[in-house]
């Protein structure tokens, strides 16, 4: 793992450990518990070593059908592995894709586009149902890997949900989402990916536009409401979760 947190890895993008913060319960959480990453389509056996190195029991997929159907996740061979999805929210291709489809693209319109993805994504019913498996599993002691496509969103938004009912600060919390922009290297790769994307669509965009798509600004946690205010509220009221299931969590992850 380099810098402390980032799996160094060629076949995984974002692949990192998001424990080891300070709580206000005291203590700290653990590590080698919370995984997160982008998607598992490339992963050969750099990746697989450290999956299995880490033991990973449950894989959470946030992304949808689609998605899984065009870039389906490769793991070790037979290992016991309980894998997560969910079928709600299909639609032919992800929002974001409709959107540099369709959309006029300027640095503001993708800016505000983001921002309305942060809001939407909470409240989504197959979202709502992983997030509740997900700490459901956490608070069984299970290691569980969260992941999108580039995992930086969606997991981001879940990661900062764990950590916020394991009470970490909300400026930790923003550290450990801010770290993808260094884990996906933003800014080497942002114009590579930025050619491929117009070549896809058979539009010129420049790299700076696509800038809040590909890596992460701190304005876009804070819109996804109660996830980072009020993670209890959240959890207790959008996720059915109890005080019983919230005290799992932190009995487990919480050293």
């Amino acid at each position: 793992m380099s810098s402390g947190r980032i799996f160094a890895n060629s076949q995984v993008n974002n692949f990192r450990d998001y424990g080891g913060w300070k709580t206000s319960y005291g203590g700290q959480v653990v590590t080698g518990k919370l995984l997160r990453s982008g998607h598992w389509a490339d992963a050969k056996d750099q990746a697989h070593e450290l999956f299995l190195e880490l033991q990973v029991q449950v894989v959470v997929d946030l992304r949808r059908l689609a998605e899984r159907g065009l870039q389906p996740n490769i793991f070790p061979k037979d290992m016991p592995l309980e894998q997560l999805a969910a079928d709600g929210g299909n639609m032919k291709d992800p929002p974001h894709i409709q959107f540099l489809r369709e959309g006029n693209l300027t640095k503001n319109s993708v800016q505000a586009y983001m921002r309305s993805a942060y809001r939407r994504i909470p409240v989504e019913e197959h979202h709502q149902h992983l997030f509740r498996q997900t700490i459901l599993r956490l608070g069984q002691g299970k290691t569980v890997l969260i992941h999108c496509a580039a995992g930086k969103d969606r997991t981001g938004i879940l990661a900062a949900l764990i950590l916020g009912l394991l009470g970490v600060s909300a400026e930790n919390i923003m550290t450990d989402y801010m770290l993808t922009n260094k884990a996906v290297d933003i800014e080497n790769k942002l114009p590579i990916i930025a050619k491929k994307v117009s070549e896809g669509l058979g539009k010129d965009i420049e790299p700076e536009i696509l800038f809040p798509m590909l890596g992460v600004t701190e304005d876009l946690l804070p819109r996804s409401g109660d996830i980072l205010t009020d993670p209890v509220r959240y959890a207790r009221k959008c996720l059915e979760l109890d005080a019983d299931d919230l005290q799992r969590l932190k009995d487990n992850l919480i050293c």
